[in-house]
């Protein structure tokens, strides 16, 4: 669903000015993905099952997918696996002085979703997330009196800044999964619906501080 991570870096600072006499202090910003699933293309991934006409739809728990009432799953699942590895900027000469995970959300889908991302060493053991406190609670699309989407919910530039501890505890990190989960309200909470148009947009990068020994 994401794309392909790509570690296409660029450098801040001129070459022409280092000293290289003592150390060079760079920062490099890599973007790691994006992706803009539409809730069709999730929904696709899971065996809906629809509830019949004599249902009283005000006793189930659903949900309104394209005119077609659905039982509700409860939370849908999707997520996305990438390479991310600290090796390239972890050596004798560099140093890891700074690292930062920039997100950028656009949630057009009338459901709230938990986003969270997972460093993953070679063994595919999960060694440490993003968000410490727990998934980042990302709120539902706006929606109008009779439950069309009119305004999207978005959160741009939300930056987490990674203490020393946990650079160091995800230095075995070899790939990184970003795994979001839509929250299907249920009927107490009123009938949400969702059309096959509506989509989520997430977009992750990272910005990297090294300082390199020159001597």
């Amino acid at each position: 669903m994401f794309a392909t991570f790509a570690f296409n870096a660029c450098v801040d600072d001129n070459f022409n000015d280092i000293d290289t006499s003592i150390t060079y202090d760079a920062n490099f910003s890599l973007p790691l993905g994006k992706s803009a699933p539409t809730i069709g293309e999730i929904l696709d991934t899971i065996n809906l099952i629809p509830i019949p006409d004599w249902v009283d739809k005000d006793k189930a728990s659903f949900f309104l997918y394209d005119s077609v009432y659905y039982y509700s799953p409860g939370r849908i699942n999707v997520s996305t696996e990438g390479n991310f590895s600290l090796d390239p900027f972890q050596n004798d000469t560099i140093k890891i002085t700074s690292l930062m995970f920039r997100t950028n959300v656009v949630n057009g889908i009338p459901a709230e979703i938990d986003l969270q991302l997972f460093f993953i060493d070679s063994a595919g053991i999960v060694i440490d997330s993003l968000y410490s406190a727990g998934p980042l609670r990302i709120q539902p699309a706006i929606v109008d009196s009779l439950g069309n989407v009119n305004a999207t919910y978005e959160i741009w530039e939300l930056d987490n800044y990674l203490s020393d501890d946990k650079i160091d505890g995800i230095s075995d990190s070899q790939y990184i999964e970003v795994r979001a989960e839509i929250i299907i309200p249920d009927s107490s909470e009123g009938t949400v619906a969702f059309s096959s148009t509506q989509e989520i947009w997430i977009q992750v990068g990272i910005r990297v501080g090294i300082l390199i020994d020159l001597g």
